[in-house]
């Protein structure tokens, strides 16, 4: 499981719709110093797990479906396609000649990180991630 450049250009996306409401895939490029092409492509794949919207017309563009913080990087992640397991052992289905009985203790804790992990991302809503990072010297910091 990586983190991977699509899961940032995705966050990227989201933060730019959560901070200016509707925007066109133009203007959500420009913004988030995307190019194009690649934010067209996340959109199309935010759109299809019902993450964004779209609107035609003259004043079209794109808007979020729901708020972020009831959107979580575990919804980014499953909306990418991108794999979670920590190692293939993990996937349904798959024979470990290590594992025939169920007592491997490798394949035991990794089911266990696993899951840590998989709380983990849906822990924190996108709202607290996409929150402006105040400076040390930010006497608000304090």
């Amino acid at each position: 499981m990586l983190i991977t450049r699509e899961t940032d250009y995705a966050i990227r996306v989201v933060r730019a719709l959560h901070r200016s409401g509707q925007l066109s895939a133009r203007e959500i490029a420009e913004r988030e110093n995307m190019q194009q092409a690649i934010t067209y492509k996340m959109l199309r794949k935010l759109a299809k797990a019902g993450i964004v919207e779209s609107r035609r017309g003259v004043e079209g563009g794109y808007i979020l479906t729901r708020p972020v913080d009831k959107l979580y990087l575990f919804d980014l992640f499953h909306a990418l396609g991108e794999e979670m397991l920590l190692t293939e052992c993990l996937e349904s289905g798959y024979d470990c000649a290590n594992n025939q009985d169920g007592s491997c203790a490798v394949h035991m804790e990794l089911c266990r990180i696993q899951k840590v992990i998989e709380e983990e991302m849906k822990r924190m809503p996108l709202a607290e991630l996409l929150k402006p990072v105040s400076s040390p010297d930010d006497p608000a910091a304090i």
